[in-house]
């Protein structure tokens, strides 16, 4: 008889609570786990409530840091930025690497994997309007051993990443005798590979039961309920002390260093975008961070577009092919086009209010994705 597991069934509670159409996914993740591996999760899940309850917003922000992600992923279309690219003399293969969920850690590690058998020009990475506390559910998962091993000291992340480390590892070699019963095939399926360059800003399904609709709009009220709860969930600073709070936090700085020194040992450019969620902040957090490592691409004229997003955090079809062809124009110098003059006007948008216009920041939710790991490889 399975035994009380009662964090990890607290967790889970405020994980369906928050996105209820994730229930089989996570009844299905808890299949086939032994009573040695659910103990694993109990302590993670006491670890993950307990650094939660130091935090405003609580259990229930993280679930929807997770769940409202993907800026970049519906934002930017990799076909169609390789397209506007080469109407522009700029030869180049694009690929829109984004992922669901926040995280800067396994970023860094599709960086390391990127670099290691190609040569981008540009790798183009996705600052937010507030630093993202954590690191990405599913580092611990695909990250390799040493990159796991030698985590910046002091993350949150870092202990649950470590305890779920022996079991994984001893999972994979048991996977790779006996592939069947770990349902982890050995061989490439074409079946399951998107391609190359995949579109991403078109309507899919994300798990089953949960259709994306990308050609929708959303009426203000809704946008505007959906933003103003986001930042009330986000609360303030931390109750830990600053000093604490800053090493378990840093999980954006430390990776996006390691981001910007790997494309430089490798000779790519690194450039940051940034795209609002509708109502919220204009720019970047961090700002002066980001400006000393690469250019600031900041779309804040989304803000109050409200025909141009299908919910309050992401935009809509017509909004990615609006923010994709201002990427293009803005990148294509970096990769060796003279820079032409883009309006609001010419793409059809209205500018701004004055309350939307300034580059002050106000406090704003985490809830974005972390990254459009974009790269431009000419």
């Amino acid at each position: 008889m399975t035994k009380a597991r009662p964090a990890l069934e607290a967790l889970t509670a405020a994980t369906l609570a928050r996105w209820p159409e994730h229930a089989s996914y996570l009844a299905k993740s808890r299949e086939g786990r032994s009573e040695a591996v659910l103990d694993v999760s109990e302590k993670v899940a006491e670890i993950v409530l307990k650094l939660a309850a130091a935090d405003p917003g609580g259990v229930g922000k993280a679930v929807d840091d997770y769940r409202f992600s993907s800026r970049t992923t519906l934002a930017i279309s990799g076909p169609r930025l390789q397209a506007d690219l080469a109407a522009r003399g700029v030869q180049a293969n694009v690929v829109n690497f984004s992922i669901i969920g926040n995280g800067r850690n396994i970023e860094a590690m599709l960086v390391n994997e990127l670099l290691a058998t190609k040569k981008p020009k540009l790798i183009i990475v996705e600052a937010m309007e507030r630093r993202y506390k954590y690191g990405h559910p599913a580092f611990a998962y695909a990250a390799p051993t040493c990159e796991i091993l030698t985590q910046p000291p002091g993350l949150q992340n870092q202990p649950m990443n470590l305890l779920y480390l022996p079991h994984r590892n001893a999972r994979l070699f048991m996977a790779s005798h006996f592939p069947g019963t770990f349902d982890m095939p050995t061989q490439f399926d074409p079946a399951r590979y998107r391609g190359s360059n995949p579109e991403t800003t078109h309507s899919f399904m994300l798990i089953p039961g949960r259709w994306i609709e990308m050609d929708k709009q959303v009426p203000v009220p809704e946008l505007l309920a959906g933003a103003r709860d986001s930042e009330k969930r986000s609360g303030g600073r931390s109750r830990l002390p600053a000093a604490i709070a800053d090493r378990l936090h840093g999980d954006e700085i430390a990776y996006t260093q390691q981001i910007v020194d790997a494309a430089h040992a490798h000779g790519a450019k690194v450039t940051f975008v940034f795209i609002p969620y509708y109502s919220g902040p204009t720019a970047i957090g961090e700002r002066d961070f980001y400006a000393a490592r690469g250019s600031l691409h900041e779309a804040g004229f989304f803000a109050n577009q409200d025909k141009m997003y299908q919910g309050w955090a992401h935009l809509n079809r017509k909004g990615a092919e609006v923010m994709t062809d201002w990427l293009s124009e803005r990148i294509a110098p970096l990769l060796g086009e003279a820079p032409k003059e883009w309006s609001l006007r010419r793409a059809g948008l209205r500018p701004a209010p004055k309350y939307l216009s300034s580059s002050r920041r106000r406090p704003g939710p985490i809830a974005g994705e972390a990254g459009a790991r974009v790269a431009a490889d000419g």
